[in-house]
């Protein structure tokens, strides 16, 4: 993997300030970052809102995918992301309503970003009803949804078939 550049890298660790400096957590930013640009050809804005939904205070590692079945809380467009069989979407920092809960399983070798959500606001499950609205407006709409769950970053959704 190529390493980011210097106004990158900036971005990517403002984006997950709340974790502090430490090597460690810099070098999880730094794995997540090169991962979703790379692998999902992600720019930097993208990146960073991905960055700031993400725990850097519990591991994130690299994975394949195993011939399991997953589980997608599914919304228009946002379909990366998957989670094991029984988690809820709240577990995973998605508010339940307007979420189809879909399973798949892998069609081939699929590299995800292995986990754990923060707890967020979830004020992106709203995007398909308020298009018209900013996004600070849309903000306020939001409703809490704890994270703690164990979700796969995917950006390679032709690789997952729904079963």
């Amino acid at each position: 993997m190529t390493e980011p550049n210097q106004k990158e890298l900036q971005h990517w660790m403002e984006s997950a300030a709340q974790f502090g400096d430490s090597d460690q957590i810099q070098q999880q930013i730094i794995r997540a970052g090169k991962f979703m640009k790379e692998l999902g050809a992600l720019q930097t804005e993208e990146i960073c809102r991905y960055l700031a939904m993400i725990d850097f205070s519990m591991s994130i590692t690299v994975v394949r995918l195993p011939n399991s079945v997953f589980v997608q809380y599914q919304e228009e467009n946002q379909n990366y992301w998957y989670t094991d069989i029984g988690y809820s979407s709240e577990n995973v920092a998605h508010a339940s309503r307007l979420r189809r809960r879909l399973l798949f399983t892998p069609r081939a070798v699929a590299p995800a970003l292995k986990l754990t959500a923060l707890d967020i606001k979830d004020s992106h499950s709203i995007q398909g009803i308020f298009t018209s609205l900013s996004p600070s407006v849309k903000a306020k709409f939001g409703q809490p949804a704890r994270g703690a769950g164990t979700q796969y970053l995917m950006l390679k959704p032709n690789l997952m078939k729904e079963i």
